[in-house]
């Protein structure tokens, strides 16, 4: 194991700070201690954090072990109301930076009303 191959970097941007550990192995993904699968939330932006092995056809070759701190985007469900989105940038100093197109509607609740919500949205602080 000593002669084994391991690879590291950390990256950093505003507050926020990424360490990752690639090491041999099938393809496993563990970001602070949880599944990379279930870290994401969704499959769409798993398979995008994931592509860089599938274009250097590495993709089950390397096990990730990433601790990721600080950071400030979030995916969650919006009513759609502009009165919600003013509600949030008040209490949080974050706005809606995207609404992702080409994802199939998830009807939810709002996070901040608990109005019925047809998709997700992501929100981040402007530092």
């Amino acid at each position: 194991m000593a002669d084994e191959a391991l690879y590291y970097g950390t990256g950093r941007r505003k507050n926020a700070v990424a360490r990752v550990r690639l090491v041999p192995g099938t393809g496993k993904v563990t970001i602070n201690g949880r599944d990379g699968e279930e870290y994401f939330g969704r499959e769409a932006l798993f398979n995008f954090a994931m592509t860089p092995f599938k274009v250097t056809d590495t993709a089950g070759h390397f096990d990730v072990k990433a601790r990721i701190d600080g950071g400030g985007f979030f995916l969650c469900h919006w009513d759609g109301t502009t009165e919600t989105e003013e509600r949030i940038k008040e209490e949080t100093k974050a706005t809606i930076r995207c609404i992702p197109l080409g994802q199939p509607d998830e009807p939810g609740v709002c996070m901040v009303t608990g109005k019925p919500s047809a998709r997700r949205v992501i929100i981040a602080r402007n530092y």
